[in-house]
């Protein structure tokens, strides 16, 4: 074979390489900014991800991010705060703390197999109130939502809930629902009231007030002192019907001393205290209903000992 030829089948042999490595440089580029795009991605409740170790092929984690926003990972590693970072930010906190408790060297892979769905938001006379997760279909109708959150409260007013829905010009509609009707539909096989992505539901209890919700879902404790038989703090749970007479009666009733035509409530609002007296007995033993008063949380009654003449 001459030199020239010999020369020429080197250059052709370079050539192809030089061309080569240019591919795979292009397409690792390619590859690098796609990933970047969806490292870039910020992670949200109910969002579906995987996450890998490269050093380690047993550490896998595949499931969602909770609606509290943590992910449950692994070899007793536990509850990891997820959402509201980048996937990329979200494998460098990983590395650190993987790095600081189980790994020498932990180089971290998060990926994004599957968007949320949305969320939607359940306040008021609920067993288990709060945000609940949309699944895949990005609805849930009214029975559904009331099987995510355990039920009604045996205080709810189901006739007179409504959910409230955002347009995207910050518009809101309001839109009365009633859940007994709903529950009779799906028996009936006839349309359902659906909730979408960023919708509140709200059920409020009994004797609230046409359409008045809980906008929290925490009891009313009222603190209940003096000739009473069981003092200390009276608990009514989300949604329960609150008021003086049911305060006594939950505290055990007045003892035989007590004075109660002239029972105390002590409320504060802010800085301002009020004193209001209370005729118990007109309220209890005659059955005034209308003069009973509605508690708040915080309330203080205080029930005097009457005089004893000897």
């Amino acid at each position: 074979m001459s030199p020239v030829v010999k020369f020429g089948l080197l250059c052709i042999f370079f050539a192809g390489i030089v061309e080569g490595l240019v591919l795979h440089g292009a397409e690792t580029q390619g590859t690098s900014t796609q990933q970047r795009e969806v490292n870039n991605t910020t992670v949200n409740s109910g969002d579906i991800i995987q996450i890998r170790i490269d050093e380690d092929p047993n550490f896998v984690f595949r499931g969602p991010v909770n609606s509290s926003g943590y992910i449950d990972l692994p070899y007793n590693i536990g509850e990891f705060k997820a959402s509201g970072l980048t996937y990329s930010e979200l494998e460098n906190a990983l590395q650190k703390k993987l790095t600081e408790s189980h790994y020498r060297k932990a180089t971290v892979q998060a990926i994004q197999i599957q968007e949320a769905a949305g969320q939607v938001y359940v306040y008021g006379a609920v067993k288990e109130p709060g945000i609940i997760l949309l699944p895949p279909s990005g609805y849930f109708t009214i029975p559904q939502i009331l099987a995510s959150v355990k039920g009604l409260t045996a205080w709810s007013d189901p006739k007179s809930a409504y959910i409230l829905r955002y347009g995207e010009n910050g518009s809101k509609e309001r839109i009365p629902i009633d859940i007994s009707v709903q529950i009779m539909a799906l028996e009936d096989q006839a349309p359902l009231e659906v909730l979408e992505n960023g919708d509140e539901l709200y059920i409020p209890g009994i004797n609230q007030g046409q359409g008045s919700s809980l906008l929290t879902n925490d009891p009313i404790e009222v603190i209940v002192v003096g000739q009473i038989n069981s003092p200390g703090i009276v608990t009514f749970a989300p949604g329960e019907e609150a008021t003086f007479m049911r305060t006594i009666f939950k505290a055990g009733g007045l003892t035989k001393f007590a004075r109660s035509t002239q029972v105390k409530l002590i409320r504060y609002a802010g800085s301002d205290r009020s004193v209001e007296i209370i005729n118990a007995e007109e309220i209890i033993e005659e059955g005034y209903l209308d003069k009973d008063v509605p508690m708040n949380s915080g309330d203080m009654i205080i029930v005097p000992q009457k005089f004893i003449n000897f």
